[in-house]
């Protein structure tokens, strides 16, 4: 018996997600950005996040001692931490990482619907792990239409479990559903330039500007410049500059978060941050759909461009537009109902051009 239950109690610490001999890793959970406009969403939200995670045997700093530790460095935004406000969080509260997310669309009513983001850091900013999700109430319908879910209290627990499914320390950076159908079934492919002077070889740090937004959707530029964050670090080609370390830069130059850049401006931006290359861009459309009495999908424009500070050249760009319903195969399957979902997909296509096989 008492082998029986010490061979139960190896096999038990060798699957906590652990950084040492049986000791669950410590994760710090700044509370998500809510860029949903519904105020309700985030205590629902993390109170489903941390459920989560502590199931999962992680061992969670939240709550009072993270919003202290906060107010105390007087951080506002909570997308993406400075590096140095990290380093210190992780130094005084022993943290093996730190977990940031946005709760980017929160819409109770007949057909609810979520969207989240989320990433993960280590101790000196280096991103372990990301994902994004877009789930709605008619996403979980099958074919004689079972399991329509029209609760929000059902869906956010859907929801948190899509994006932390296979959530681990060293994870990398997960993609949700992404259709690869043949182009000819979905229109046409994004338009695209690449410049012969785009960086070969090493990763290269990359900076995402705040994305011009002419969508007439107020939150649209700051929930793709989140979808981007994530979906452009998993292309292997570049590292991604924190959010936060650039908007610090952006203030010690003087420069307004949200706006146009001047080209010298920009240089020493990029000097402060160590690279030359931004993404920047515009979002011409950004149509929710499905609201309130709407049959229609959610649909998409945008368009993305790489840019060399210190020449001023456009090395890459894109221009890509889709609707939910480009996406539709028999039986409604198919069909893209979350704006997030879609904006993600959209965004993977425009990634999918010919740059980043480019070594």
């Amino acid at each position: 018996m008492n082998l029986f239950a010490g061979v139960l109690a190896v096999l038990a610490i060798s699957f906590l997600p652990s950084v040492g001999w049986g000791e669950p890793s410590r994760i710090g959970v700044v509370p998500f950005e809510n860029v949903s406009g519904t105020r309700v969403a985030s205590a629902q939200i993390m109170r489903s996040v941390e459920e989560v995670l502590e199931k999962r045997g992680f061992l969670l700093i939240k709550g009072r001692t993270m919003e202290r530790f906060l107010e105390e460095e007087r951080i506002r935004y909570l997308d993406s931490l400075p590096t140095p406000h990290a380093k210190k969080l992780a130094s005084e509260l022993k943290l093996d990482a730190i977990l940031t997310g946005s709760i980017l669309f929160f819409k109770p009513g007949a057909t609810p619907q979520v969207g989240l983001t989320a990433r993960l850091v280590s101790r000196d900013g280096t991103l372990l792990w990301g994902k994004t999700v877009g789930v709605t109430g008619d996403d979980q319908t099958t074919v004689l239409g079972l399991r329509k879910v029209e609760k929000m209290e059902e869906l956010v627990p859907i929801a948190v479990r899509r994006l932390f499914e296979k959530f681990q320390l060293s994870g990398g950076v997960e993609y949700g559903r992404v259709w690869k159908r043949p182009s000819i079934l979905l229109g046409p492919r994004p338009t695209s330039y690449l410049s012969p002077r785009f960086p070969s070889g090493d990763a290269e740090r990359i900076a995402i500007l705040p994305l011009t937004n002419q969508s007439g959707n107020k939150e649209a530029g700051r929930i793709v410049m989140r979808l981007l964050a994530v979906r452009l670090s998993g292309k292997g080609r570049f590292h991604v500059v924190e959010g936060g370390d650039l908007r610090e830069s952006m203030i010690e130059e003087g420069v307004r978060l949200f706006g146009d850049i001047e080209l010298g401006r920009l240089k020493g931006i990029g000097k402060a941050l160590g690279t030359n290359l931004f993404l920047g861009g515009a979002i011409y459309k950004y149509s929710e759909g499905l609201g309130a009495g709407s049959q229609a999908s959610p649909e998409v424009e945008f368009l993305l461009s790489i840019i060399n500070a210190e020449t001023g050249e456009i090395l890459w760009t894109a221009h890509h537009t889709r609707k939910g319903e480009d996406y539709l195969t028999i039986f409604h399957f198919g069909l893209m109902r979350s704006p997030i979902a879609l904006s993600d997909q959209v965004l993977e296509e425009m990634l999918d051009t010919r740059f980043q096989g480019r070594k």
